[in-house]
């Protein structure tokens, strides 16, 4: 086998940024590249007014896109100032001017009552064909990742997990003692060095032990790598970072 030659493993892939992401200056811009009125802001509208008169068609919420994204800021604001419960942030001795001059409180309520990213009358049920652990936010998932995959990566990559953090009760919640958050769903990520995530799966059992179609099946694990890896440009020799709870003898064989 001839010496390993580090010169032959220069990175050539492209870094230069899309033309719609090279003027985002403010987070407010950045986070909107992600959340683009056009297509997700309408998308939750559409599908909040639409379940909402799943549940009494004489009483549709009708909330708005500017509801819909005053909503997402004050859930933003409320994750950042904790206060005991939500309704404090309306209150008279310690209400937050940020959220009670925005919304009322009953109507952040309503639409929190209504908020909705799919429609309920393509569940396909458990034990048939297409039922899908993540369907209450698969659409929400799919425009987010459309719009990581425009980044374009970086040399470095990690493939590694981490722990979405949650009170509630759901099927897919695990418990991790080795994270700083114990319980919650397990985010299976592709990071770079900078920190940027530039693709994700959300952990859901049987169903996300899938494998690009030109890779082979390299168990539950390492299957994880390929998965996250195949939306990448091939041949520009990225430096893939994991730890041995992916590693497998195929997997370095394969890549």
């Amino acid at each position: 086998m001839p010496a390993y030659d580090e010169s032959n493993f220069k990175f050539s892939g492209s870094l230069e940024l899309p033309e719609l992401t090279q003027e985002l200056e403010s987070p407010a811009e950045f986070f909107q590249f992600f959340f683009t009125e056009e297509d997700l802001i309408t998308f939750i509208t559409e599908q909040s007014n639409l379940k909402s008169t799943q549940v009494n068609v004489n009483k549709p919420v009708n909330v708005t896109n500017t509801e819909i994204e005053q909503f997402i800021g004050i859930v933003i604001f409320t994750s950042l100032v904790h206060l005991p419960s939500t309704r404090m942030y309306w209150s008279n001795n310690i209400g937050q001017h940020q959220v009670n001059s925005i919304m009322t409180c009953n109507r952040f309520e309503m639409i929190k009552r209504h908020l909705h990213f799919n429609n309920n009358n393509d569940f396909k049920p458990v034990g048939t064909p297409g039922h899908d652990k993540l369907f209450k936010i698969r659409p929400l998932i799919d425009k987010v990742r459309e719009r990581l995959l425009l980044i374009p990566k970086e040399e470095y990559l990690a493939v590694d997990e981490q722990i979405i953090r949650t009170k509630a009760r759901h099927q897919l919640k695990q418990y991790n003692p080795a994270k700083p958050h114990k319980w919650g769903y397990k985010n299976q990520v592709l990071s770079g060095v900078s920190g940027f995530t530039y693709d994700f799966d959300i952990f859901a059992g049987d169903q996300s032990n899938v494998f690009p179609s030109d890779a082979p099946g390299l168990g539950v694990s390492s299957n994880v790598v390929t998965r996250l890896t195949s939306t990448g440009p091939r041949n520009v020799n990225h430096k893939i970072f994991f730890d041995n709870w992916f590693n497998s003898i195929k997997l370095q064989v394969y890549l």
